[in-house]
């Protein structure tokens, strides 16, 4: 950690003990990485810490970035398309949509539903996608990041169908590439759709696949 800090001050900060009143956050200027969360009155106390600028947010409440554990980046593309009604209904309309907008389309829509979430103070996302690997596109697909925004994706690869009973024959060539390459295995995971939807022996290889990982 560097000597210079940022401050950012607010009426509310959000910590592990509870809303601070008169908080801030102190902010490594090299590392971009939080340094301390705190009282204001108590961080300006502190001889081990100092900060060269200080942002007051007056009103306003600093919370941790939120976390989207469930989230389908690519139907964004579709949401106009799919009005809600019936769950079976609106599945059949779901599939149906997915199969007229071309590869373009979804990939634009995926950006602005990512950087939409940034904007929203979003920092993680657990997004279930069956979007295939091309190998123009694999930073922005597995990584995921629009130029200056810094949110974390982990992919979780969708295996569905009653009468595909491995692994092997439920991925596309395309994903299979994927998970032979060591340097996705922290960003990807294989998860089975449902039980309703997903044969029991490759709901149980999945589960023995990613515990082995």
């Amino acid at each position: 950690m560097s000597g210079l800090m940022k401050c950012i001050r607010a009426k509310w900060v959000w910590t592990t003990r509870g809303w601070v009143e008169n908080g801030a956050v102190l902010i490594d200027s090299e590392s971009g990485t939080t340094a301390a969360v705190g009282s204001f009155n108590e961080l300006q106390k502190d001889s081990s810490l100092s900060f060269d600028s200080v942002a007051d947010l007056d009103g306003a409440a600093i919370i941790p970035g939120l976390v989207n554990g469930h989230t389908h980046l690519e139907l964004s593309a579709i949401a106009p398309m799919a009005k809600p009604s019936s769950y079976f209904s609106w599945v059949e309309k779901v599939v149906e949509a997915r199969s007229r907008v071309s590869e373009e389309y979804l990939y634009l829509a995926f950006e602005k539903a990512y950087k939409d979430a940034f904007d929203s103070g979003t920092q993680f996302l657990g997004d279930i996608t069956n979007m295939p690997f091309e190998p123009a596109k694999d930073s922005f697909i597995v990584w995921g990041a629009p130029a200056g925004n810094v949110l974390h994706r982990h992919i979780f690869w969708e295996l569905i169908g009653f009468n595909v009973d491995n692994i092997i024959d439920a991925l596309d060539w395309s994903q299979k590439r994927m998970f032979m390459e060591k340097k996705y295995t922290e960003k990807l995971s294989l998860v089975p759709h449902a039980v309703y939807s997903t044969s029991g022996k490759l709901i149980k290889q999945t589960f023995h696949w990613t515990r082995s990982r």
